[in-house]
């Protein structure tokens, strides 16, 4: 159970939903509707498609706060207890079509509790989170030397990883911290930027993280020229070749 629950908190599972009927699979996702009469969620599952979730009065329903690695403080509720926007994991089998699946337990996280833990999240990095440019790697002793912003330009600062220190790395096509892939400090090259969680020594000249997300991103001085709301997309004009991009 405890890989389920690492799971349901970490991970986007590639879900095989058009198994035969009948054929243990692990639906994960997030709520989309929920139809009471008709005892069912449909999910955007984290592979990508929607997915029927059937239940009954069979099915056992818990709760559990994110972050939980195991059900030991899960919480039994109800049908009625499920909404739009919670994150659940579903065992049992998958139903007579492709896109349903019939549930024997439910486990779920709540949209407020998600968003509650965010909030936490965010206001940790803001406290205690540093964030610049990679000028060398020291291979050898593991650690990365970043210019972090300052009001009289930057300074220098040597980052180490603490024991057990989470490494993310962009995604290719997004900048959301919630895309980011697992690294390794191989993949770590000068001119990357990175923001790190951690503790700084009294100078703030080192600092130790205990999670680091890095990538690389083309810097453009440019200016907007116009927007398309309704498209979710902006057109500038790139100062350095005098010619319009669209973002």
């Amino acid at each position: 159970m405890k890989t389920l629950m690492f799971i349901l908190c970490c991970a986007s599972l590639a879900l095989p939903i058009t198994q035969a009927s009948g054929q243990t699979v692990r639906p994960i996702g997030v709520i989309v509707a929920v139809d009471s009469a008709a005892k069912r969620v449909t999910i955007k599952t984290d592979a990508g498609p929607e997915m029927t979730i059937i239940y009954d009065e069979a099915t056992h329903f818990l709760r559990v706060a994110p972050g939980a690695k195991d059900l030991e403080n899960a919480a039994p509720i109800s049908a009625s207890d499920l909404t739009a926007g919670d994150r659940i994991l579903a065992r049992g089998r998958s139903g007579g079509d492709p896109g349903s699946f019939v549930a024997a337990s439910i486990i779920v996280m709540s949209k407020g509790d998600i968003a509650r833990k965010h909030a936490a999240e965010r206001a940790e990095w803001e406290k205690r989170g540093v964030g610049g440019m990679i000028t060398a790697l020291d291979p050898a002793a593991k650690e990365i030397t970043i210019n972090i912003p300052i009001t009289a330009g930057a300074k220098p600062m040597v980052i180490a990883f603490a024991p057990g220190a989470t490494l993310r790395r962009y995604a290719p096509n997004s900048v959301k911290f919630s895309d980011a892939q697992p690294s390794r400090f191989e993949e770590l090259k000068v001119g990357d930027q990175v923001k790190a969680l951690g503790t700084a020594n009294e100078t703030g000249s080192r600092y130790t993280a205990e999670e680091l997300v890095a990538g690389s991103f083309r810097i453009i001085a440019a200016t907007v020229t116009s927007t398309d709301a309704a498209q979710n997309t902006f057109v500038i004009t790139n100062l350095a070749t005098n010619k319009p991009m669209q973002a």
